[in-house]
C-alpha cells in the first residue's frame, strides 16, 4: 500500500509539473524583457496566499467579487485528466479526495518554484501531507454548508460527465 501511495503521488507530481507552468502563466512570452524568475516568484506568492491557486474568482456585473471554492480551472482540469487516466475505475462516492490529492500535488509544484527557480520538493513529504490536510479542511467547510455542498456536488457532476464523455 505504501509503495502504491508513493507511486500515485509521483504520478500526480509529474502531471502537475506539466500543467502548472502553463496553467498559472508562470512562463513569460519567449522574447519578454521581464525577469522570469521574479515573475514566477511574484505570481506564486499571490497564488499561494490564501490558497488562491485552488479557487476560481469571478466578478459580477455589479463589481461583486465571488470566490468559488476548489473550482480553479487548473485544479478542475487536473482532476478530469487524472480520472480519465484511470482513477475513475476505482472511485466510489464524491471526488473530494481526488480534488485534495490533485491540489496537494499542484501545491508541491508551486512550492518548488516559489523562489523563481525550480527546487524539487518531494510529494512523499510533509509538504504534500500538509497541503492535502489544508484542502480537506476546505472540503469539510464546503460540506458543512448546504449551499456550498450543492455547488461542489454540481462541479463534481460536471467533472464526471466530462470524464464519461471523453
Amino acid at each position: 500500500m505504501v509503495a502504491s501511495l508513493a507511486d500515485m503521488r509521483r504520478a500526480l507530481k509529474v502531471h502537475a509539473l506539466n500543467t502548472v507552468p502553463l496553467g498559472y502563466s508562470l512562463r513569460l512570452p519567449l522574447f519578454s524583457l521581464l525577469d522570469e524568475a521574479a515573475h514566477k516568484r511574484d505570481t506564486i506568492q499571490t497564488l499561494l496566499d490564501g490558497g488562491r491557486y485552488l479557487h476560481l474568482y469571478e466578478q459580477t456585473v455589479d463589481d461583486v467579487d465571488i470566490e468559488r471554492l476548489l473550482e480553479n480551472e487548473v485544479l478542475v482540469n487536473m482532476v478530469i485528466d487524472v480520472l480519465i487516466g484511470g482513477w475513475d475505475a476505482n472511485l466510489e462516492g464524491p471526488m473530494d479526495r481526488v480534488f485534495a490529492s490533485c491540489g496537494a500535488a499542484i501545491y508541491c509544484v508551486l512550492y518548488a518554484h516559489r523562489t523563481g527557480r525550480f527546487t524539487d520538493v518531494s510529494v512523499n513529504s510533509a509538504t504534500f501531507d500538509d497541503a492535502y490536510q489544508d484542502i480537506m479542511a476546505i472540503v469539510r467547510t464546503i460540506r458543512a454548508s448546504d449551499v456550498l455542498s450543492a455547488r461542489f456536488d454540481g462541479v463534481q457532476q460536471q467533472v464526471g460527465l466530462r470524464v464519461a464523455n471523453h
